[in-house]
């Protein structure tokens, strides 16, 4: 009942959740997680109570208010003629050589006389310098 109360709580159905909280303090009386929310509840009434009898102090208007500057016309862009190529005449373009990264080290760890606790602090000290490759 707690939780179902909670959610109310935060959904903002301040009446169920009064309802259920206080059901869940019958059950269980020093459950205190339960009385935290109940007060919390009662406190978001008060508030939401105070709120609708507060007086209205402006009204805000929804529509952006009018600017006295002219639109502007974008200038107009012709689109440039576009060529037709014969297939025979079409070149392929040689795809551009990516370097290649440096392949990871690998390491023989059954006989690497470091500890775990060496190799650990290795890496921790090549990322903290942006070394996010280094073996």
């Amino acid at each position: 009942m707690c939780a179902r109360g909670s959610a109310f709580f935060l959904l903002g159905r301040y009446q169920e959740a009064m309802g259920d909280l206080n059901h869940a303090l019958r059950l269980k009386p020093d459950y205190q997680e339960a009385r935290n929310v109940l007060s919390k509840t009662q406190e978001a009434i008060v508030r939401a109570e105070v709120a609708k009898d507060a007086p209205v102090l402006a009204a805000v208007s929804a529509k952006p208010a009018t600017t006295a500057e002219p639109e502007v016309a974008a200038p107009k862009i012709e689109p440039k003629p576009v060529e037709k190529a014969s297939a025979r005449s079409v070149k392929t373009k040689t795809p551009a050589v990516e370097p290649k990264l440096s392949e990871p080290k690998v390491t023989d760890w059954k006989n690497d006389a470091k500890s775990a606790a060496q190799h650990n602090q290795a890496g921790r000290d090549l990322l903290s310098q942006g070394k996010y490759r280094e073996p």
